[in-house]
């Protein structure tokens, strides 16, 4: 590596900085910290992203009793202690906050056969589409190899449809549909099983009933749209299967749905995120809650403050929208003592 950045115009730079810091660094931690050179110079890296690639590289190393996505953010705090990474913002409860070429149709080609063996790939869909959406529909399922997924649309709102050979990914981990765009999800997109986050905005996720219980490996969901009276009760219930999800969204969730979403909701024990709107949660009980949740967010009627939120003492952050209390809470939270971040939001309570 160190006959890397003698070589490499681009990496000159970081070699007068790093030449004594990167000898010194621990061999798990050098690739991740070169990593960065991927960036331009001052750009901000959500650690989300980058944690997620660097799990797709292969750089992070399974340790027994940690999810991968922990042992990451083990390795970023130890650059940032290290004074080589600094910190643009965090999070309150203390985490580091998530915070080009244009593509042309010559380059598009490129990607397909010049680099298959891509581990990491990330698309503006406004690009795509003025090209020739074609060669991305036939061409995708080649990139075997590929572990990270992004589709973003930074320019005005749009339809896309996910190519169906995307079902050919099957060392797929990360999905991630960001930013007004409507995507179109095949029900194939069931089938990939190593998928453990899909991320977007309000996905309808329709497409995929009768395949989603299978996702078994899925740990983020969100967020997801559910406004269908049968179509969404049937999915609510499937959701009971993905009993390793630390993240969870839900939108638009009906009354009627929430005693199906409660027995669901108590198959996943995991949860550490979860955050769901609802017009009036007239039956929404955890029993038990699950234990790890750090942060809980419910937009929607509520009228009596739910029992079951005192039990979670692990809990960092919550925030009540809409939800016409009859009493103020406060005084029934007292005794969280790990509660750091508390919103009471718009016609909260009465």
């Amino acid at each position: 590596m160190t006959l890397e950045l003698k070589k490499d115009s681009h990496l000159t730079g970081i070699n007068k900085i790093l030449s004594l810091s990167y000898d010194d660094l621990p061999f798990h931690l050098k690739s991740c910290l070169m990593y960065f050179g991927m960036y331009p110079e001052d750009y901000i890296v959500k650690s989300k992203r980058l944690i997620r690639q660097w799990i797709a590289e292969g750089f992070v190393k399974e340790e027994s009793g940690n999810t991968l996505e922990e042992v990451a953010e083990g390795y970023l705090t130890e650059l940032i202690h290290r004074s080589l990474v600094q910190v643009s913002s965090v999070r309150i409860d203390g985490k580091t906050k998530n915070e080009s070429q244009f593509l042309s149709e010559d380059f598009m080609w490129r990607i397909f056969t010049e680099y298959r063996r891509l581990k990491v790939l990330e698309f503006e869909v406004s690009e795509v589409k003025l090209l020739n959406t074609n060669i991305l529909h036939e061409n995708l399922g080649s990139l075997i190899h590929l572990k990270y997924l992004s589709f973003v649309n930074s320019f005005g709102e749009t339809q896309f449809e996910l190519p169906k050979s995307i079902a050919m990914l099957q060392n797929l981990e990360t999905l991630v549909l960001r930013h007004k765009a409507y995507y179109q999800i095949p029900k194939v997109v069931s089938k990939l099983r190593k998928l453990q986050h899909l991320m977007g905005f309000r996905m309808s996720l329709f497409q995929l009933k009768g395949g989603i219980g299978g996702m078994e490996s899925l740990q983020t969901l969100s967020s997801v749209q559910i406004d269908d009276y049968d179509d969404g009760l049937e999915l609510i219930k499937e959701l009971g299967k993905l009993r390793q999800l630390r993240k969870l969204s839900l939108f638009h969730v009906m009354e009627d749905h929430i005693s199906t979403l409660s027995s669901s909701l108590n198959e996943m024990q995991h949860l550490e995120n979860l955050s769901i709107h609802c017009r009036h949660f007239t039956d929404l009980h955890l029993n038990p809650p699950p234990s790890m949740l750090r942060s809980l967010k419910l937009r929607g009627m509520l009228e009596k403050f739910p029992e079951w939120i005192l039990q979670l003492q692990n809990l960092v952050k919550l925030k009540l929208e809409l939800s016409n209390l009859e009493d103020d809470p406060i005084k029934l939270l007292e005794n969280m003592q790990n509660l750091l971040s508390l919103q009471i939001d718009f016609k909260a309570y009465k």
